[in-house]
């Protein structure tokens, strides 16, 4: 007499399990796993991408402002594919906003835009890959919790978002919703973004630091914001 029981409470089961999806708040199909594995991961603050062999990026973690670059703001527990058609040299997730730059150079940035983070100049929020607003071919692309910097192929240096300790390198504390280029005279081969600062490495291999020397709007006697 106890097998019918068993049985409804294993369709029971079988329905709620069904109902959960893939953990991350959503029913029906789970999105496409990778078709294969990373060349490159890149980490934010809670949120992770990375990028495939042939360009395509796909990010997990929070997604409560967009920064997975998804089309939705749906947190993901498993790598989900940017929207879009771009192949990406590289990707940069900051706190919560994302950056990335494609193989033909054009600057891409997605998430929160409360303090112009995206570079595009609208100070809102955009779910998918939006273009920052710049005509400069950059190499590569560095964010820190709310701001972006991207090195040009020419060496030049742009910077957007916030800029309370000076991390734009514009000689202000002014932020700003699209790129400005670090007034400094010298050309970089690499840049990295911190929490509040940026450093870079010249042609000649010299590092130079912010927000003592890059960027010029610096406080006095510290190496690296906190």
């Amino acid at each position: 007499m106890r097998a019918p029981r068993i049985t409804v409470a294993v369709l029971l089961l079988i329905a709620v399990l069904a109902s959960c999806g893939d953990g991350d708040g959503i029913t029906g199909a789970l999105p496409p796993p990778p078709s294969e594995g990373f060349v490159s991961i890149s980490l934010g603050t809670f949120h992770t991408c990375g990028i495939q062999a042939d360009g395509q990026a796909f990010c997990w973690g929070r997604n409560e402002n967009g920064e997975l670059g998804i089309g939705s703001t749906i947190n993901r527990s498993r790598p989900a594919r940017v929207a879009g058609p771009h192949v990406f040299r590289g990707t940069s997730p900051g706190g919560r906003h994302t950056c990335g730059v494609t193989v033909a150079g054009e600057a891409l940035c997605w998430g929160l835009n409360s303090v112009g983070q995206l570079g595009d100049g609208s100070g809102t929020d955009q779910p998918s890959p939006t273009p920052v607003a710049s005509e400069v071919a950059f190499r590569s692309i560095t964010s820190g919790p709310a701001f972006s910097c991207g090195l040009a192929i020419d060496g030049s240096t742009w910077c957007w978002g916030s800029n309370s300790q000076g991390q734009l390198g514009d000689g202000s504390t002014t932020p700003s919703p699209v790129p400005i280029r670090v007034d400094i005279e010298i050309d970089f081969v690499a840049i990295e973004a911190g929490g509040f600062h940026v450093c870079g490495i010249t042609v000649g291999g010299k590092s130079r630091h912010g927000p003592v020397r890059f960027p010029s709007a610096h406080r006095s006697g510290a190496y690296a914001s906190t």
